[in-house]
């Protein structure tokens, strides 16, 4: 089964994707770690983002199994934290499915939800009456966010899942009828994210952060 790690070593994550060539390897940030410089209110983040900033030395991200290969092959084996397996993140996309040449890769959404402390996710890009969504201006912590396959048209839109009871609230309100959904979010394998790196992932190599 594939896995999802936490790398702690950013500068060398993005040292070998510099050498890399023709290969997209998405690498996220995780959004608690401390060291994410574009955090805060929407117009602190307009500001910031024109600044210059030195790169942190260090910083906690999450790779995907394949992007972690992809980079293995550079050198020696990036040392990680953890490993979270793909069955302990369930997605779920429902039955109305639309644009799916767009999806980002499983794996990618993963890392993302995995960056945002979550323990899941679902499609949400269209309301139950196929409307589409659109929710506006999003913060990297908000519970909804964007993301799509590298080279895709359409911007899918995903609710991230930050805890079992969240998981059901959330279908109840939004996906009211749908029996899978509520399956679905009544069998998240963790209850919460501190949940889930207690029981499901697996130690690595490295030290766990503080």
């Amino acid at each position: 089964m594939s896995r999802t790690y936490l790398i702690t070593d950013r500068a060398e994550v993005d040292r070998r994707r510099r050498h890399l060539s023709g290969t997209i390897v998405e690498v996220w940030p995780d959004l608690y770690a401390g060291d994410v410089a574009w955090l805060g209110d929407p117009a602190t983040r307009r500001v910031t983002a024109g600044q210059a900033r030195a790169a942190p030395p260090g910083g906690r991200c999450w790779l995907s199994e394949d992007g972690k290969a992809g980079l293995d092959a550079l050198g020696a084996p990036l040392p990680f934290v953890l490993a979270v397996p793909d069955a302990a993140v369930p997605i779920y996309y429902g039955t109305a499915l639309t644009g799916q040449e767009s999806l980002p890769a499983p794996s990618t959404l993963r890392a993302r939800v995995l960056s945002a402390h979550g323990v899941g996710a679902v499609w949400a890009t269209h309301d139950a009456r196929g409307h589409r969504r659109e929710p506006g201006s999003l913060a990297p912590t908000d519970s909804q966010f964007y993301l799509r396959r590298p080279g895709g048209t359409v911007a899918h839109l995903w609710h991230l899942v930050r805890t079992r009871g969240a998981g059901l609230a959330y279908v109840g309100e939004h996906l009211p009828g749908d029996a899978l959904a509520r399956r679905w979010a009544e069998t998240l394998p963790a209850e919460s994210f501190a949940d889930l790196l207690a029981r499901l992932a697996e130690p690595g190599d490295t030290a766990v952060p503080e």
